[in-house]
């Protein structure tokens, strides 16, 4: 649900996660079907859902899954404690609309500076957003994450679900607002047409 107006999204905003992002709920009580494979596809979301980058402000550079690549999203870049504290918007020169390329280079491994020096800005500054990075408009579909799981890019709900949650565990979610990422066009997991 990405659009936050739809009845669907108000309903069960209004009785799962009336205070919390769709990320952040918990199952709950007295679920409906919609609900609870929603709540069942969240790890999909947290494990491959990526960040794209806007304004910058609530990006982390260490925490926040912003790095357009195939698979991990995640800097790699070893980091001193000291630039856990810095935010992709540091890394941006307004004036001129372009990363600051001097800041690049002198933190980030050139792995990450390649990916990174990629990633296109847009003068308006929107605000950032979480989009799914294997679909062309960025909206998570069903049918999307089927695909990604059939091609390997998402591991399987059967045999590693384990690995998932601890990875999810382990690295956390990304510091962006996950109320925009609940866009299911269907419910629960089915194979599409």
């Amino acid at each position: 649900m990405h659009a936050d107006e739809s009845l669907v999204f108000q309903v069960l905003k209004a009785r799962y996660f009336l205070d919390l992002s769709m990320m952040n709920a918990t199952l709950g009580h007295r679920l409906s079907f919609t609900w609870r494979s929603l709540c069942g596809a969240k790890w999909v979301v947290k494990l491959r859902a990526r960040c794209l980058v806007g304004d910058g402000f609530s990006l982390n550079i260490l925490d926040s899954k912003w790095i357009p690549r195939p698979s991990l999203f995640n800097v790699i870049t070893p980091f001193n404690p000291n630039f856990s504290l810095l935010w992709v918007a540091d890394l941006i020169d307004r004036e001129r609309g372009d990363l600051r390329h001097d800041m690049v280079d002198a933190i980030f491994l050139p792995i990450d500076e390649q990916a990174i020096k990629q990633i296109p800005l847009c003068s308006a500054w929107p605000p950032d957003r979480i989009m799914w990075h294997y679909s062309d408009t960025g909206a998570l579909t069903v049918r999307s994450a089927y695909h990604a799981i059939r091609r390997g890019q998402v591991p399987s709900p059967s045999g590693v679900v384990q690995l998932a949650l601890q990875f999810v565990w382990e690295y956390g979610e990304a510091n962006c607002s996950l109320n925009g990422v609940t866009n299911l066009t269907s419910s629960g997991w089915t194979k599409p047409d």
